[in-house]
């Protein structure tokens, strides 16, 4: 009896949940300009390298509320150009963040919260077009950020947004390419947020 009561009051709550909130599943897709920083100055010169990113975005606001939160698993590929771009720095993360929505206006969200990403493959090409792994210099497979994102709603099943990325742990204490100590990276990025389930 006890069971049949908890299992009924259980399935009430997850109805409630259920009503209580609009839910959307989204394709999150655009341009994201990388950098690599170095907590000494480096050897060489470093410039920003034009990358992408998508993902895949589950977002819960509840109704009548002015907050929400997001959900998301997506790929992000960051680096940076090295000498007047006779390197090239590709490092393809699996990228997972977790924003804390707040809707101030009709249209207008803004966002906070962590960004945890795995460094899947490191890559140095030369413009020889050899290629070089990162892998024995960033040992540190995660990768811990600080972000915040704002968004406009275009109409009901589009947004457009900008969103700004920081690495807050260390992915390699030394890279003796670039001359540094304490490599992180930053990515600031423009997408299109298309809505694809309700």
């Amino acid at each position: 009896m006890k069971a049949k009561i908890i299992i009924f009051i259980v399935a009430m709550l997850l109805a409630h949940v259920t009503h209580a909130q609009a839910y959307h599943l989204a394709l999150r897709m655009g341009y994201a300009q990388s950098h690599m920083r170095s907590s000494s100055e480096v050897a060489t010169s470093l410039q920003s390298r034009n990358t992408f990113q998508v993902a895949l975005v589950h977002t819960h606001k509840p109704y009548a509320h002015k907050i929400g939160f997001s959900v998301e698993t997506g790929y992000l590929l960051k680096g940076a150009r090295v000498d007047n771009e006779s390197l090239d720095y590709r490092m393809h993360f699996l990228s997972m963040p977790v924003l804390f929505d707040v809707y101030p206006t009709k249209g207008l969200k803004l966002g906070i919260g962590p960004e945890v990403n795995f460094l899947l493959d490191g890559r140095n090409r030369a413009n020889d077009g050899s290629s070089f792994t990162l892998q024995n210099t960033y040992t540190n497979r995660w990768e811990l950020a600080g972000v915040i994102n704002a968004s406009y709603a275009i109409n009901f099943y589009a947004d457009v947004g900008i969103r700004y990325g920081h690495g807050l742990n260390t992915l390699a204490n030394r890279d003796v390419n670039l001359g540094g100590n304490r490599i992180r990276t930053s990515s600031l990025q423009f997408y299109l947020y298309i809505k694809v389930a309700n």
